[in-house]
Parts: structure tokens; C-alpha cells; sequence
């Protein structure tokens, strides 16, 4: 049955070198949501004027402090929805000028060069990988978050760097968003003062959590 009805995940066990049927799948947390920050009201509208967000970067209220699993299509699919008609609203009143756009300069990459090293990309993302897996995951403390905020540090100092000369890529972008994002993460962890919403501080705890870590 088995095979039957997951036969591409059977699949790819077996070209990771597992067979489900003789032994255990090995599992691991995985970030696949993000309960983001942007403050929104019910139509998608941002603190900043005709900026809408819509989805898991925002804060919408619908959540509280952690995921509710059907709540983020009803997130997606009705502040999508109130967003775009509140769009097409400001639209129909012009209270979005075109020629503001036009206003904006175009990027400038005098004095800036082609990355010819693009591991440097992939390890500092390693690492920052590696980095939030191992210290800032679902068991936390304040010892691994003091020391996840000091090798963000360093790999934030390394990223800036490299963005500072670049011509950008969508690979150096996205790790500086990277880097950005776990910053977010470890601060807001070490400002937390009780265990609520999605992941727990060892500090924090007022009993024994039963788990293996």
C-alpha cells in the first residue's frame, strides 16, 4: 500500500539509498512557513502607503503566536482578495501615480564587478544554514542563541562585503535576504521572555521538557 499510494517518495528513498520497507525514514524539522512580520490591516495595506503584503510575510492577526494549518489559505485566498480589489479601488481614484516610477534611478554599477567566485556565495549560505539548524532550532537556548548571534555576525560582515562590489545576482541577493531574516530570528528569540508560538528555550522552561535533544 505502501508503495501505492507514495510512489515518489518511495522513489526517492531509494535513490537516497533507504529502503522504506526494511528500515526507518529519517525525519528532521524543516521551516516550510513563515509567520512573518508585516503589520497589515484587513485589506493587505501596509504601514507604508500603497504597499500591500499578503500571505506568510505578514502579521495579520489571524495566527496568533503560531501557525494555524488552514488559517494560511484562508490567509492567502481572502487578504488576496481583499487586497486586490482594495488595489483596483485606488486605481480607479489615480492615487497611485505611474510617474513616480519613473522617478527612480536606474541601478548603478560603476565601480562594481561580476562575481567570479560564486562558492563564496554557497559556503557563507552553508554556513548560515548549518548555523540556524544547529542553534536556532525548535529546542533553543540562551548559551546557542548568544552564539548563533555571533557567527551572524561574522557571516552578515562577509555577505556585506561581497554586496558592497558585486554586480548582483539572484544568488547573492537572496542570501543577503538570507542573512537579513536570521538576524530577525535570533533577535526576536532572545527578546522572547516565555515559551510560546514556535519553538521552545531550554531558559525558559518551568518544567522539564520530555523530548530527546
Amino acid at each position: 500500500k505502501f508503495i501505492h499510494h507514495f510512489p515518489n517518495i518511495y522513489q526517492k528513498c531509494l535513490d537516497e539509498g533507504i529502503d522504506p520497507m526494511k528500515e526507518l525514514i529519517p525525519v528532521v524539522p524543516a521551516c516550510h512557513y513563515l509567520m512573518g512580520g508585516i503589520d497589515t490591516d484587513k485589506e493587505g495595506q501596509s504601514s507604508i502607503k500603497n504597499l500591500f503584503a499578503v500571505g506568510e510575510c505578514t502579521n495579520s492577526g489571524l495566527h496568533g503566536a503560531n501557525r494555524l494549518a488552514s488559517n494560511s489559505l484562508l490567509e492567502g485566498l481572502v487578504f488576496g482578495h481583499n487586497a486586490a480589489m482594495k488595489t483596483v479601488e485606488l486605481l480607479k481614484e489615480n492615487d497611485f501615480n505611474f510617474d513616480d516610477l519613473k522617478a527612480v534611478p536606474e541601478w548603478n554599477e560603476e565601480g562594481m564587478k561580476m562575481m567570479d567566485e560564486m562558492v563564496l556565495v554557497t559556503y557563507l549560505r552553508k554556513q548560515l544554514q548549518e548555523m540556524m539548524s544547529d542553534l536556532v532550532a525548535i529546542v533553543r537556548s540562551n548559551t546557542r542563541l548568544e552564539l548563533a548571534k555571533k557567527k551572524q555576525r561574522e557571516i552578515y560582515e562577509a555577505v556585506t562585503e561581497l554586496y558592497n562590489y558585486s554586480i548582483l545576482s539572484p544568488q547573492l541577493s537572496e542570501l543577503r535576504n538570507l542573512v537579513n531574516v536570521s538576524y530577525l530570528i535570533i533577535k526576536q528569540s532572545l527578546e522572547m521572555k516565555e515559551n510560546k508560538g514556535a519553538f521552545y528555550n531550554k531558559d525558559l522552561a518551568t518544567k522539564p521538557l520530555l523530548i530527546n535533544e
